[in-house]
């Protein structure tokens, strides 16, 4: 299958509704283009719509009593939740798989830093399988790890890559045991400044082999430049527009975070279904910039002064785009609604969801407590990554309310 890239045509008009007075969720047109449905929803007024809130009070906290080591973490993966409540999130620094309750009380650690069965390297994510299974994937290595609900080992396959001159990251797991693959290829730009590259999506069979492609999408920006005799280095840069990847059963959604576009690929079928939700344009000032860039190096405590400025310079002086983007992460619910995770302009401030459903209908817009990212949401509870004031990450949850108090 030859990748497609991310733009569709638009035919034909199927169906326009809008909510009705006692519930708002606006307008949405239905469309066709090729057997490929078009979910078109505009919001309505924020005042006017469906309100959720995550509560600002935490249910638990892991990572609260720092003279407990099982809940200190050094850039932990996001938690994964099993079907019996338990929590697994993976901890890069001590190489282990570490286990919790619905409660968020520790239960116990799998793995090791070795290169045996069980042991790791170089731990990066921790994703959920069929049945439960766990794979945890070690982006130095390559390998995929696959435990049982229980972190009991069961094998490892390092993954291949996809065609020459590509590199190949593990993005999730279908329904059936295939792995989602992003397997782009290294680009260089030949002058400094900002770039974006291509990711190109592959489905992979459940044992590792590279089946076929699914889609090319524009990558993550960065600042890019020479770097010594024959290198060259990447530089971040704030509001950067990237792409967003989520597998959830047979399916992956795929997309761009400048605005909600996004692709439905159903494994075996194709691209089933394009959603696109219309939110309000913020421009993304000169001002912005700057704060943002501030925020970054005050931060940067142990860098020299001088490189700290060297950043400054060169971001300031660089290309970026004239809007904030519209959304930075994608969450799939249990119950299948889709929750878009607003840019995050100010750290310090609430964060703001755009929620839809399993078919791209708008359904509410919810509000979160500041510095915490979500990476599972059930019917009343919530479950992710929250950062101090001083960068160091929990694990939290929080209750959801969809109904007014």
């Amino acid at each position: 299958m030859r990748p497609t890239l991310l733009t569709v045509g638009v035919i034909g008009v199927v169906s326009t509704a809008c909510g009705s007075a006692g519930a708002n969720t606006g307008c949405v047109a239905i469309r066709d283009s090729a057997g490929i449905e078009i979910v078109e929803s505009t919001p309505p007024p924020r005042d006017a719509a469906p309100s959720w809130t995550i509560d600002t009070i935490p249910l638990f906290d892991i990572g609260a009593d720092p003279g407990d080591p099982n809940q200190e973490f050094d850039a932990p993966s996001n938690p994964v939740r099993l079907a019996d409540g338990r929590i697994a999130v993976a901890d890069p620094g001590s190489q282990e798989i570490r286990f919790f309750d619905s409660a968020g009380v520790w239960l116990g650690n799998v793995g090791r830093k070795g290169q045996g069965p069980g042991e790791f390297t170089s731990l990066a994510e921790l994703h959920l399988g069929p049945g439960d299974s766990l794979y945890a994937y070690e982006r130095g290595t390559g390998f995929v790890h696959v435990l049982d609900a229980e972190g009991r080992y069961a094998r490892r396959t390092r993954l291949q890559f996809p065609g020459e001159g590509r590199f190949a990251i593990f993005s999730g797991v279908f329904a059936d045991g295939r792995w989602l693959v992003d397997g782009s290829k290294h680009v260089f730009p030949t002058a400094p400044g900002v770039f974006r590259g291509t990711a190109t999506l592959y489905e992979y069979s459940a044992e590792g082999a590279p089946l076929d492609s699914i889609a090319s999408i524009p990558s993550g920006e960065a600042y890019g430049e020479p770097f010594g005799r024959a290198g060259f280095r990447f530089l971040l840069t704030p509001f950067r527009r990237a792409s967003v990847t989520v597998v959830q059963g047979p399916r992956v959604f795929f997309g761009v975070t400048e605005r909600v576009d996004l692709r439905v690929y159903q494994s075996g079928t194709g691209v089933e279904r394009i959603i696109r939700i219309q939110l309000p344009e913020q421009p993304l000032t000169r001002e912005l910039i700057e704060q943002a860039v501030a925020r970054q190096v005050a931060g940067w405590t142990r860098t020299p002064v001088v490189e700290r400025e060297e950043y400054r310079r060169k971001i300031l002086g660089a290309s970026h785009p004239a809007q904030v983007p519209a959304i930075s992460a994608l969450v799939i619910a249990a119950s299948g609604d889709l929750w878009f995770r607003e840019y995050v302009v100010d750290p310090d401030g609430p964060v703001r969801y755009v929620v839809a459903d399993s078919t791209g209908r708008f359904k509410a817009f919810a509000l979160g407590p500041a510095r915490f990212t979500p990476s599972w949401i059930g019917a009343d509870r919530v479950i992710g990554l929250w950062r101090d004031p001083d960068d160091v990450v929990h694990v939290r949850g929080y209750r959801l309310r969809t109904q007014p108090n």
